[in-house]
This record gives C-alpha cells, sequence and structure tokens, in this order.
C-alpha cells in the first residue's frame, strides 16, 4: 500500500491478457502519491462556500471544444450524483455526438459545472475545418463565432494552446496570434473573461505529445511560450497538487535524515516533484510586460537574478505568464462511465473559470457588471493587501513529461524558472482564497 503524500520508489510491470509480463521498470521520478480531488476539496482548499449556487439569471459561463471533443450528458449527471451536487444540464452550442465523449471536453464540462454550480452553462462546440491535427477548426473559429453572438457567456475556459514557435511553423508567420490577440482584446473590452492553461510541459514544451498544430517539441531548448496563455488579454493558469512538502525546509536533509513536515499545502506540478507532467510558464517572446505586471514581474527577476536561466532563453520583458494557479492533478471525473483521474493545466481552467463565475455572480446580483480582464486588478489588490492567495513557493518548471524507455524526448531539463515568495512564472501569484476575493473584487 502507498500512503497518501509519502513519495516513494516506484517500480511496476505490465500483465497481459496472454498470461505474459512485461520487463518490470521503474517510475521516472520519485513518485508523490496525491489524493483524489473532488469539489469538496476544492471548495475547503480555497475558501469557496459549500453549497454555493448561482443564482442570477444573466450571469454564464462556457467551455470551449475542438478536435471533435464531445461530451456526454449521461456522465455529466453521474459526476454529478457521485460529487453529491445538484443535477443540472449545460446548453449545447455547435456539434455534439454523446456516443463518444472526448476526454478533454468531459473533464472540463463537469469541474466547471462542479466549481461555478448553478450558474447558466454552455458546451461550445466548434466544427468545420482548420489548422488542428485532425483539420478541425481551432481558436481563432471560436473567437470570431463570440464576436458575432449577442450575448456570450461572460467566462471561458480554454483547454487549448500551442507555442508561439509552432504557431509560426503551422502559418509562417505570427499573424494567427495577432489576430487571436485582437478578438481577446475585444472579448474583455465586452466584459468578457478567459481563462487558458499554461501548457504541460514546463518552459521549453519538451516531449509534450498534445500540441494542437504542431509536431512534438523534441529539445529543453529554446523555451517556448505558450499561447493563448501568454495573451495580456486572457487569465493564464497554472496547476499545483496537494503535498506536505509545501515549504522549503521539508524534505531538507538533518543529520543524514529528511525532515518531514505533517501540514498538507501545495506544490507547483513537475517530474522533480513526483508527478508525471511538469506545469507550464515563462515569458512571450511577442508581447511585452502589461504595465499591471512589470511590479511583480521585476520583483521576481530581481531577487532570482542569480538562479535565473541563461538570458538567450527567455524574453525578460515579455508578457510574463501564469497569473494564478489551482489543483490539477488527480482530478477525477466519470468519463464513459467510469471513474477515472485527469490531470493538466486544463483542469486548473475550469476551476478557476467556475471560481470567477462565483464572483460574477455576487457582481451581478450587487448590480455591478461582470469582472471582464480582472487580471490588473488580481496584480493590484495582491500588491496593496496581499491576502488575496495562498502564495506557492515549492516547485519548478525545467522539465516536460514523463516518456516511455524508448522515447527520443528528454523528461529532465537543466533549466527552467523556479517558485518563489509573491509572483513567479511557475505559479504566478499563487492559488486564490477565494474568501478573501469576495469582498474586494464585489464591491
Amino acid at each position: 500500500d502507498v500512503l497518501t503524500y509519502h513519495r516513494v520508489n516506484l517500480t511496476a510491470r505490465v500483465s497481459f491478457k496472454d498470461g505474459t509480463l512485461s520487463p518490470w521498470g521503474s517510475y521516472g521520478t520519485k513518485f508523490s502519491p496525491a489524493p483524489w480531488i473532488t469539489p469538496q476539496m476544492v471548495y475547503q482548499m480555497y475558501g469557496i462556500l459549500a453549497g454555493w449556487r448561482g443564482s442570477h439569471p444573466n450571469n454564464s459561463q462556457s467551455v470551449v471544444g475542438f478536435e471533435k471533443q464531445y461530451i456526454s450528458l449521461d456522465d455529466l449527471q453521474t459526476f454529478f450524483t457521485y460529487s453529491g451536487l445538484p443535477q443540472d444540464i449545460p446548453n449545447i452550442v455547435g456539434p455534439n455526438d454523446p456516443t463518444t465523449p472526448g476526454g478533454e471536453s468531459t473533464l472540463d464540462i463537469q469541474w466547471i459545472m462542479a466549481i461555478g454550480s448553478g450558474v447558466p452553462t454552455t458546451f461550445w462546440s466548434v466544427g468545420g475545418p482548420g489548422p488542428t491535427h485532425d483539420g478541425g477548426a481551432y481558436i481563432l473559429d471560436w473567437a470570431l463565432q463570440i464576436a458575432n453572438t449577442d450575448n456570450p457567456p461572460l467566462v471561458t475556459s480554454i483547454s487549448y494552446g500551442d507555442t508561439e514557435q509552432g504557431f509560426f511553423d503551422k502559418f509562417g508567420n505570427y499573424d494567427y496570434i495577432r489576430r487571436m490577440n485582437g478578438e481577446l482584446a475585444k472579448m474583455s473590452l465586452r466584459g468578457l473573461t478567459v481563462v487558458a492553461g499554461s501548457g504541460d510541459a514546463g518552459a521549453s514544451n519538451v516531449g509534450e505529445d498534445g500540441n494542437d498544430i504542431s509536431d512534438t517539441d523534441p529539445t529543453c531548448t529554446p523555451f517556448r511560450p505558450f499561447f493563448p496563455s501568454n495573451s495580456p488579454y486572457v487569465v493564464s493558469v497554472s496547476s499545483t497538487f496537494p503535498s506536505t512538502n509545501a515549504l522549503p525546509i521539508c524534505q531538507h536533509p538533518f543529520h543524514n535524515r529528511p525532515i518531514v513536515c505533517s501540514r498538507v499545502g501545495e506544490v507547483a506540478v513537475s517530474v522533480r516533484q513526483g508527478t508525471h507532467w511538469t506545469t507550464g510558464g515563462g515569458f512571450s517572446n511577442l508581447t511585452s510586460t502589461p504595465s499591471w505586471q512589470v511590479d511583480a514581474v521585476t520583483h521576481y527577476l530581481n531577487i532570482t537574478k542569480n538562479s535565473l536561466p541563461p538570458s538567450s532563453l527567455f524574453n525578460s520583458t515579455g508578457r510574463a505568464y501564469p497569473d494564478v494557479s489551482t489543483v490539477g492533478f488527480n482530478l477525477y471525473v466519470v468519463w464513459n462511465g467510469q471513474i477515472v483521474p485527469i490531470g493538466g493545466t486544463s483542469s486548473s481552467g475550469p476551476i478557476l473559470a467556475g471560481i470567477f463565475s462565483i464572483i460574477n455572480d455576487i457582481r451581478l446580483n450587487n448590480g455591478l457588471k461582470p469582472i471582464g480582464l480582472v487580471t490588473p486588478s488580481l496584480y493590484s489588490l495582491n500588491k496593496e493587501y496581499n491576502v488575496l492567495f495562498n502564495d506557492i513557493v515549492v516547485g519548478e518548471n525545467n522539465d516536460g513529461d514523463l516518456q516511455v524507455r524508448s522515447s527520443p524526448y528528454p523528461i529532465y531539463c537543466p533549466y527552467g524558472f523556479v517558485t518563489q515568495v509573491g509572483w513567479d512564472p511557475v505559479t504566478g501569484l499563487g492559488t486564490p482564497r477565494v474568501d478573501t476575493w469576495v469582498p474586494y473584487l464585489t464591491l
């Protein structure tokens, strides 16, 4: 038996149907067992009032799906039942085949509706031709649909993206990114909030086989900023997981034995911390640091100047990301009738989007406008009061994804960014303390 939070050396082998066994293999890092994440755990972690439900009729939220990622309403209702949550049914825009639900869309719809409970929700499915690997439509097609919609969802979580270099390789220039940023800017002017995951393979995106429009990135350098998460018009979110090693002193050797901490906190998801993937983060090569972010980024660059990666690997004057983080490892979903664990910054996206829907609901009931582009407020309020986030101070994003034995891609990389007190390009400002957000963001 493996104890939760106690890192272990893990070996395993596969038993096949014909009775043969694979050779024993060792997990590529000291494995860190984490608990199943349920909606109630997220409520408790982030100060969300248990039993909260949206009540304003004009509030709304959505997740967007591409690449024939569909949802099953049967899976959704089973998820609600297993989670002890009220049954709700989303609106569906675009194509949907409930007999072939996708893991990504299943995760997105179940978790945004679990956190933003009771808020009218849309599954926005985008079909048609486009640049994805399967020849399907992509994020700009969705953005243009939103531009032509009179009352689009107030909050949207996007679990898709690719590197800036990937967009260049696909289109031969950065025009797609520039046009997409223009559409995202229009959304922010309309009071809409867009949340996007920061990528699942560290600062370089090495070894990530889930790129939407480009091939797997083969090397640890150069760093490869991830779009649209690094757009200045979205809220960029990275991932954490629960751990008792949430302070730098934990596991530090003392008389040849590690110091054992008992309080459960959060650390950045990374291979070195005992998971099988690494949360992304870094600096855009195309977009400059927004004015509302300059102080936080400058502080980080100053306090880490002796441990930063070589300056040739990143653009220190670029839009820095992520902005915030939430738990994003080992979330349970119901997919094809089965309970399965799923993780990724695309898990953190719908959680954060649901939290923003909570804030919007309170604002709308108070006669206020929706939060829209909320990042400037998050940075300024955190600087002034320093109570809005749980600061994550353990973790790094040097590495990529855990690989099979025959993979040509490296797992560990020499360079990346590290967490620090305050904002950092691994976990942003930290994880939300929703109970403290309410008085500052709803008045």
